[in-house]
């Protein structure tokens, strides 16, 4: 089964002087970095962004699927010179370029950045096609089909807001 897995992190240099240099560390794309002394810490925040980066890719890409289906189903609209034909076309495929990327691309040299950014990009892609699916209903006057279209925009702007947010979407809240 396709997943992120992502496992990239830095052993603790016990020779050298600086007490920094003697932690475990994980850094990410957004600037955020995890330090500890124990690997266990390690692989434990590890296997929590793990996680929420497949809880994620799983909601894109059943979002996908949806994009694609409403792709086909307004596909009769579009005739050859309708302009957000060629858009969305190319915005689909980019969503599957992206998405599989996110998977392929995690465990290399910069996993933890590609996993986190065409995951990113691919959910920006995403809002982008239902976009331009809205402003086709829109147009179509066929206003329940709009605002679908619109749930599903607010839908992945929160799903996107995760990535965005971490790490405090898999930090523990305080009670």
């Amino acid at each position: 089964m396709k997943s992120i897995k992502i496992n990239g992190y830095s052993s603790p240099c016990n020779s050298s002087p600086y007490i920094k240099h003697k932690l475990y560390d994980i850094r990410f794309p957004n600037g955020y970095v995890f330090e500890t002394k124990s690997l266990t810490e390690i692989k434990a925040f590890l296997n929590k962004t793990n996680k929420l980066l497949n809880q994620v890719l799983t909601d894109a890409n059943f979002y996908y699927s949806i994009l694609f289906t409403e792709y086909r189903n307004i596909w009769f609209y579009m005739d050859a010179n309708f302009q957000n034909h060629a858009a969305l076309k190319n915005l689909i495929s980019s969503v599957d370029v992206k998405l599989d990327k996110s998977v392929e691309l995690c465990q290399n040299m910069n996993g933890n950045y590609n996993a986190f950014n065409y995951l990113e990009n691919g959910i920006d892609d995403l809002i982008k096609g239902f976009e331009l699916i809205a402003k086709i209903h829109y147009k179509k006057s066929n206003m329940p089909d709009h605002h679908r279209a619109k749930a599903h925009i607010q839908n992945l702007k929160s799903l996107n807001n995760k990535i965005e947010k971490f790490p405090i979407s898999i930090l523990p809240t305080s009670k």
